[in-house]
């Protein structure tokens, strides 16, 4: 009898829900999910599912992929606050470079194109693009010893189908509402766009990203630096008249905001400005910059080359999906 692949999980969030239902969809893949907390979902999904209560220190993190045999770590952790995720980044680099058995880690990024904007959105800079350069430097070979990749896949494609306030959850998705920062309000049906709306943006469904995580977990061939995931490329122009048709409704409003303006703004930014403001017009100038496209050659090639078995949804598709029940 072949024994399953072990590969943990820090976070026990919404993403995290796609990558758990993707392995026990799988049949020959274990999941042992780091949370502070317990959380009955994870605990009451599946036996090939366990949820394991931790600080985030290197020690107790290492302690459970030695004890559960994990041999791949990726992060979920999704966190605003710099120090926090470096801090909490730093200690899981640390327990895998000790761990008898993990010797691949993933951390949290899910963006978008970083060979070509790196540390983009600008909230990505000191978190995310940081640890990414530490790690670049100490993870492999002279150094931890260790195999990772960064996975992006753009805009989480989801959001197509999510009406509800922001931070709520829907009937739809694992996903809660980001009204705050996706460019179409879903519940308002206005839009503000930034740029011109025809730069590059890539979808990607919560669904096929979970998939694409446990591919990547139990392949024996070498990680890419970069893993670029892809459901669909398109704009967000286009998307707009996507969802007027699929919806059967026009846009009440749709405005436009141009970089210089988002760039402008985001200069007169002072630390008495709102948070919730200060992310909005980081990710505007994301878009706007055509950072949310993915590089088409490294897509493809990667598709190929570790993602032959998923179909990636497109978004008609997950919209058709969304028309029959949960996406």
């Amino acid at each position: 009898m072949t024994s399953k692949t072990i590969i943990a999980l820090a976070g026990a969030g919404d993403l995290a829900k796609y990558i758990v239902d993707a392995a026990v969809s799988h049949g020959n893949v274990q999941v042992v999910v780091l949370s502070r907390s317990s959380k009955d979902w994870f605990e009451k999904r599946s036996p090939d599912v366990s949820l394991h209560v931790t600080d985030y220190s290197a020690a107790s993190v290492r302690e459970i992929l030695d004890a559960t045999g994990a041999t791949a770590l990726f992060s979920v952790i999704h966190t605003f606050d710099a120090a926090v995720y470096l801090e909490t980044h730093r200690a899981l680099l640390e327990a895998v470079g000790r761990s008898r058995s993990c010797r691949r880690f993933s951390p949290s990024y899910y963006a978008g194109n970083i060979d070509d904007f790196p540390g983009v959105p600008r909230f990505y800079e000191d978190a995310h693009q940081a640890f990414h350069d530490e790690m670049e430097r100490t993870a492999g070979r002279g150094g931890l010893g260790l195999e990772w990749t960064v996975i992006n896949q753009g805009w989480i494609m989801d959001y197509v189908a999510i009406f509800e306030e922001e931070g709520r959850y829907g009937d739809k998705s694992y996903m809660k509402s980001a009204q705050t920062i996706w460019s179409i309000n879903m519940k308002d049906w206005t839009a503000t766009i930034p740029g011109t709306g025809d730069e590059p943006a890539t979808f990607t469904a919560a669904a096929d990203v979970g998939k694409a995580v446990v591919a990547l977990g139990v392949t024996s061939k070498p990680w890419p630096k970069h893993t670029y995931l892809q459901g669909e490329q398109t704009t967000w122009n286009r998307l707009v008249k996507e969802l007027e048709t699929f919806y059967d409704r026009k846009l009440v409003d749709v405005k436009y905001r141009p970089l210089d303006q988002i760039q402008n703004e985001l200069q007169s930014l002072t630390s008495q400005d709102d948070l919730a403001h200060v992310a909005l017009l980081q990710t505007s100038e994301w878009i706007a910059l055509g950072g949310q496209g993915l590089p088409q050659d490294a897509v493809l090639a990667q598709r190929d080359k570790y993602f032959a078995g998923i179909r990636f949804q497109t978004v008609e598709e997950l919209l058709a999906a969304s028309a029959k029940g949960r996406i």
